[in-house]
């Protein structure tokens, strides 16, 4: 009835949708960038299922895994790190989301 998407990487993304998404995603995200999770908003506004995104401006790539404390930098120069704000304001989004969307 509906998909979560923790920090996905949006260019590849259909235009319609087929059922209500939200997109979970850090701003400063560098696998997966907001702003193309946004493009691909603008693009499909008014086509398929809804899908509602949150950015959370100073997150990085799995920005919700507690063992990520301390910036990483993995493969390819990108950075990983853990943020517990934008853990916790995701997963109210989520359980939100998913609550409205199993009633």
């Amino acid at each position: 009835r509906g998909v979560v998407a923790f920090y996905p990487s949006c260019g590849p993304a259909g235009s319609d949708p087929a059922i209500p998404a939200l997109v979970l995603t850090g701003g400063i995200e560098n696998w997966g960038r907001a702003v193309d999770c946004e493009y691909w908003m603008q693009r499909r506004r008014v086509r398929g299922a809804p899908v509602q995104i949150e950015v959370y401006p100073e997150a990085y790539h799995a920005f919700d895994n507690p063992s990520l404390r301390i910036a990483t930098r993995t493969f390819g120069g990108r950075w990983i790190k853990y943020d517990p704000d934008a853990t916790a304001r995701s997963h109210g989004a989520m359980r939100d989301f998913l609550a409205a969307q199993l009633k």
